[in-house]
């Protein structure tokens, strides 16, 4: 869907080869670093669902920023719960 609107990538959201074309060249660190994190739900859609129709991508999308909301509730009531119990 991004290619039919002409789209690019969302600022700071670059993977190596975006990196090269908008600056010339990859940092060595970053080079070292890519292969580090690979995404569980790359651009925000399950494996496969790529050329699925819009609504299909709705949905991904949809259950991509549930699942962060999630992961980050959850970080955040580890780091609260460690940081409390430390505390007494």
């Amino acid at each position: 869907m991004p290619e039919r609107l002409k789209a690019q990538a969302a600022w700071g959201e670059w993977g190596i080869d975006e990196v090269n074309n908008l600056v010339g060249y990859v940092p060595r660190g970053l080079k070292k670093l890519a292969s580090l994190w690979n995404s569980s739900l790359p651009d925000y859609a399950f494996k496969g669902w790529e050329e699925r129709g819009l609504l299909s991508l709705s949905f991904a999308y949809i259950i991509s920023a549930i699942v962060g909301i999630i992961a980050v509730v959850a970080v955040i009531y580890l780091l609260a719960k460690f940081l409390i119990k430390n505390e007494k």
